[in-house]
């Protein structure tokens, strides 16, 4: 069995979500929820988001509103998508959900109006570097795939053309599940699992950089260690540098016991190897990772997550 993913705007449990299936073959992997404020209708929930992440979901963040919000009113250009970016990062740190924030074009959008959106997005990057991507229609996301942005395509307006580099690509059907109408999510299948977690035994990991400034923090999920019906095993976190040597604060964040195991004072050399905080893997059902620059906080550092599956 393969896997799919889903689009939806009522919240909907993780059991019922691994039940699911399209057509009777796609299982479900990786969902789309909106990160917009906690009182709107559609938006992700903190409640919601640890479900998900605990039955080994992955969760990628959609911000929409009005559907031509990036070009018209008082988001549209530069200034309104870094002002827009703060918002939506900081509802994302209170919800614990990190990666990029797909930012949503849902029209038939004109020349004009993608410039402006691409305006958009260069200011959401000045406030939110790596955490910026764009949704929308295929003249759109392939010129913001071009300045260097993650994408999701839509079938909508596209024409039949899709970007191949596109993480996903939203189709033009629907099912319903748990009595909410969903939309059907065909995953790039360089981006997505390949197969079911029973027969997949192979490692994987995942890479990215810290955040640079004093105090800077970055947030990082994790597959949840021998926990969720993902079935994955151990997983390792590790923290490199150069360019000098570094210290951090590392504290983890576990299903049903919250923050804990905070590490105060992580010495990272630039001459020596990759540091372990923890000695070994991580603990059972580790959500997330918070990194805090204490120490020369403009040290280049970098993470590495290798997670094996059970």
């Amino acid at each position: 069995m393969s896997y799919t993913a889903l689009d939806y705007s009522t919240p909907i449990k993780a059991s019922d979500l691994a039940a699911a299936t399209v057509d009777g073959q796609w299982k479900i992997s990786t969902v789309f929820r909106y990160v917009t404020p906690p009182d709107w209708p559609k938006s992700l929930q903190v409640d919601e988001y640890a479900d998900l992440i605990a039955h080994g979901f992955r969760v990628f963040l959609l911000d929409e509103g009005t559907a031509d919000y990036m070009v018209n009113g008082s988001y549209a250009g530069f200034a309104g998508g870094a002002t827009r970016a703060r918002e939506r990062r900081a509802r994302a740190n209170q919800i614990g959900a990190g990666g990029p924030i797909f930012y949503s074009l849902d029209i038939g959008a004109t020349a004009e109006q993608i410039d402006v959106a691409l305006e958009f997005l260069a200011g959401a990057h000045s406030v939110d570097p790596g955490g910026v991507g764009a949704y929308g229609e295929f003249a759109f996301v392939t010129k913001a795939a071009d300045s260097g942005y993650p994408i999701f395509g839509t079938e909508g307006w596209s024409k039949g053309q899709r970007d191949p580099r596109a993480v996903a690509w939203q189709l033009a059907r629907q099912i319903t599940v748990a009595d909410v109408t969903c939309d059907v999510i065909d995953l790039n299948p360089s981006t997505a699992p390949a197969s079911t977690p029973e027969d997949d035994t192979m490692p994987t990991f995942s890479e990215g950089q810290l955040k640079d400034g004093q105090d800077a923090v970055t947030v990082i999920a994790v597959p949840p260690a021998n926990f969720g019906t993902a079935k994955w095993g151990n997983v390792w976190f590790t923290l490199g540098c150069d360019f000098g040597d570094a210290d951090v604060r590392v504290a983890i964040y576990t299903h049903g016991k919250g923050w804990s195991e905070i590490d105060q004072d992580i010495h990272v050399t630039a001459a020596g190897d990759r540091v372990n905080p923890h000695g070994g893997p991580l603990p059972q059902a580790v959500q997330k990772i918070s990194v805090r620059r204490v120490n020369n906080p403009d040290v280049p550092m970098a993470y590495l997550i290798e997670a094996a599956a059970a």
